[in-house]
């Protein structure tokens, strides 16, 4: 009898309100696309704002938005996170607000709309 190991590469992901569960590990990460900025002109990919949870860290930001098949953006502010589907430009917001990209397993980003006008 031959034994085998099956060995999944999962993450364990924190969603609001101390929601937990494990996802297939895509990959998939955040980076910071800017700080004291945020999209101009955005699309609401969920339900609206602080719709990834309020309060939350940077990091709970982060990995709520990894969690989310609809999110691409996420801006971070006030303890509040608000997951986006598309970016266009950027305007100031107060200093310590940040927006993350997801960047994607095969390294592609949606950030290609954030220069377009």
């Amino acid at each position: 009898m031959v034994a085998r190991t099956l060995i999944l590469a999962v993450s364990l992901v924190h969603l609001a309100h101390g929601v937990w569960h494990l996802q297939p590990d895509s990959g998939d990460h955040m980076e910071v696309l800017w700080t004291g900025k945020k999209c101009r002109r955005v699309r609401v990919s969920t339900t609206g704002m602080n719709d990834l949870g309020i309060p939350v860290t940077g990091e709970e930001c982060q990995q709520n938005c990894l969690a989310s098949p609809t999110c691409e953006y996420a801006i971070y502010r006030f303890e509040g996170c608000t997951a986006f589907s598309s970016c266009v430009g950027e305007t100031e917001i107060e200093p310590e607000g940040v927006t993350y990209v997801k960047v994607h397993g095969d390294g592609s980003t949606a950030a290609a709309t954030t220069t377009a006008a």
